[in-house]
Order: structure tokens, then C-alpha cells, then sequence
């Protein structure tokens, strides 16, 4: 038995959700409670949550893509990034969410060349998409192995 912070009602442990960086292992609030507060912030918040979706399709559009474009690139390379070979693992530092992958473009068509990881992206973008640049960081690297 505990009592939930919220309601302070006593209640099963089977009310509430686990949370094992918790002493006891559970949330401090029941199910009930976690659930109603969600519920009451997402009605509370959806015009900022409504701005956000706006935001996101911009994003697509910005590139001349759709969300459902983005979505079939993302399963031509099976769900990871088109340089690396890898999972995006860069987290949204708010809500812990992982990150979509990047839409890598060229600059002077604008053309769509795939999605890539926060890493990959930024190692083009600092290099300006400079190919003899970055081939010169090859071959310093080979050389120096």
C-alpha cells in the first residue's frame, strides 16, 4: 500500500505505475491521478501543442518534402542514418523523447540526399559540404593511424 501525493488516498501498489529510480520503485502519484494530470495539461497546452505540429510540417515543407516523404526515406534506410549505418540517439533534452533523424540537403539544389544523425549532419554542415575538404580529413587520419 502508498499514498499517492496527489489524491492522498492510500492505494495498492498495483495503482501505480514503477518508476525504478524511485526508493520503492513506483510513481509518487496513482494511476488515476498521473493520467487525469496528462489529460488536463494536454487541454491546457494544445495550442502550444497545435504550434508545435504546425512547426513540424514546416520543417517538411521547408525542404519540399511531406511527412509522408520523410517517412518512406526513413524506411528505405531502415530507420537509420544514411552515413553511418546508426540510430539517431540524441534525446530532446525536455522531454527525454529521441530525436528524428536530420533532412540532409544540398545547399545549392536544395535537393533532398537522405536523413542523417545529429553527428553526421553537423560534421557536413562544418564542412561546408566541402568534398576536398573532407577528404583531406581522410587522408590526415590515415596518415596518422
Amino acid at each position: 500500500m502508498k499514498f499517492c501525493k496527489s489524491c492522498n488516498i492510500k492505494k495498492p501498489l498495483s495503482e501505480f505505475y514503477k518508476m525504478s529510480k524511485s526508493k520503492d520503485g513506483f510513481r509518487y502519484e496513482c494511476k488515476q491521478c498521473e493520467n487525469d494530470r496528462k489529460k488536463n495539461w494536454t487541454r491546457l497546452n494544445s495550442d502550444r501543442l497545435n504550434e508545435l505540429q504546425r512547426l513540424s510540417d514546416k520543417v517538411y515543407s521547408q525542404y519540399g518534402i511531406t511527412k509522408a516523404d520523410y517517412d518512406r526515406i526513413l524506411v528505405e534506410q531502415n530507420g537509420v542514418c544514411k552515413i553511418c549505418k546508426n540510430p539517431e540517439t540524441r534525446r530532446d533534452k525536455r522531454s527525454g523523447l529521441l530525436l528524428r533523424l536530420c533532412i540532409d540537403h544540398c545547399h545549392e539544389t536544395g535537393k533532398v540526399r537522405g536523413l542523417l544523425c545529429f553527428r553526421c549532419n553537423t560534421v557536413l554542415g562544418s564542412c561546408k559540404d566541402d568534398v576536398k575538404l573532407m577528404m583531406n580529413m581522410i587522408n590526415y587520419l590515415e596518415d596518422n593511424e
